[in-house]
């Protein structure tokens, strides 16, 4: 280790990417000491299953932690749990209970949390989805509930339902804009909504929720045109709001600016990974924020080598990756649909003319989304990796 080089290091973030990021150093060479600090009592753990597998019980709690206390131990690394950071800043971060660490490197992995809007702020019996306890707990009441109500028709909404399906639960997903899934587009949601109409999930589209009243032994809601619908339970999915109130001036309201190695702009010392940070993409010449597990992984490795002076490819080289778990049909996006100038059904699937939807920059291909055709997009992925690679 150089002089240069970081002696210590602070992860503030126990999820994917603030464990990865540690582990990682580690293994690339990282002498020094190594501490991440975790707001959840809970060994790090994977979040994707939390909606899926977890939620449809196909998987135990236990199975989606990322490490062990042996490995932890191996590793070096001081993992400090239930700690709640109150302040971060280049060299040192407090908690809440007045500690102060300091630290040569620190690496900002504070994440996300689940959106709490106004109308559900004051309803403790809504359900929300973000933590492992939360899908455990949502778990037992689906497989007890005979119907639930999902507020909001995006990727965990969705999966919501799916999930509620899976155990016999009657679903209905409402959502106040015009599809589901809207990230994927009109065309995508379309298909997606169709499949779960034939699962037998009631979906209301372009219906705002005008007021909730939610309790444990049930649930009304009322919506924009007058309606009042009812259920044994009440889920709520409108996003995720990134956690960055204890990051001051580093954050902005699209997250924390990085390089593309992740240093945070203008602060030597600082860098910053997953859904918290904004990374610059050299393809679209502005920072770029993405919630996906793909990213994060990636952003940890690179982050990792250049603590310890390594180069390791670009973050925007590996395409980003997304996958959602619909009714007996498994989404997977990959690329920028973001640099898309044009876009449309693939024709790659004689017997599914909605097998796959591209985006187009020109006549190049810059991201999919796959319906159910893992071998089509295996076949795709290597079009768009080779894509990414630097000519």
């Amino acid at each position: 280790m150089t002089r240069s080089e970081p002696r210590s290091l602070l992860v503030v973030g126990a999820g994917i990417a603030g464990w990865r990021t540690a582990k990682e150093t580690r293994k690339a060479g990282f002498e020094g000491p190594i501490t991440v600090i975790g707001d959840e009592d809970e060994l790090p753990y994977d979040r994707p299953p939390l909606s899926k597998q977890v939620l449809t019980g196909e998987r135990e709690p236990e199975s989606v932690h990322l490490t062990s206390e042996d490995e932890i131990a191996t590793l070096e690394i001081e993992l400090r749990r239930g700690v709640h950071v109150t302040s971060v800043t280049a060299g040192q971060v407090e908690t809440a209970d007045g500690e102060r660490l300091e630290a040569d490197a620190v690496v900002i992995a504070t994440g996300a949390r689940a959106a709490v809007p106004g109308l559900v702020a004051d309803q403790p019996a809504v359900r929300m989805l973000r933590k492992l306890g939360d899908s455990v707990s949502l778990a037992g009441d689906l497989g007890r509930a005979d119907s639930v109500l999902v507020l909001g028709g995006g990727f965990i909404g969705a999966e919501v339902a799916a999930a509620a399906r899976a155990h016999g639960t009657d679903a209905t997903i409402v959502e106040a804009l015009p599809g589901l899934l809207t990230p994927l587009g009109a065309e995508v949601g379309g298909v997606v909504r169709q499949i779960h109409q034939d699962a037998g999930t009631r979906v209301l589209t372009g219906t705002p929720v005008t007021s909730v009243d939610a309790h444990d032994d049930g649930a009304s809601v009322e919506l924009a045109d007058g309606r009042v619908l009812s259920a044994d339970l009440v889920v709520a999915g409108f996003g995720a709001r990134i956690n960055s109130e204890v990051l001051g001036e580093l954050a902005g309201p699209d997250g924390v600016h990085c390089d593309d190695h992740g240093r945070v702009v203008g602060h030597p010392g600082l860098w910053a990974v997953g859904d918290v940070s904004a990374w610059y993409d050299p393809r679209s010449g502005r920072h770029v924020r993405r919630e996906h597990w793909s990213s994060a992984s990636d952003q940890s490795a690179i982050v990792a080598h250049a603590i310890v002076g390594l180069e390791a490819p670009r973050f925007m080289e590996s395409p980003p990756y997304f996958w959602t778990d619909q009714p007996g049909v498994k989404v997977q996006l990959i690329g920028w649909p973001e640099l898309g100038d044009s876009d449309g059904w693939l024709e790659v699937d004689d017997e599914d003319p909605k097998a796959a939807y591209g985006w187009y920059r020109g006549d190049e291909l810059v991201a999919a989304a796959v319906l159910g055709k893992p071998r089509l997009f295996v076949r795709l992925r290597k079009e768009l990796i080779a894509l990414a690679r630097p000519a």
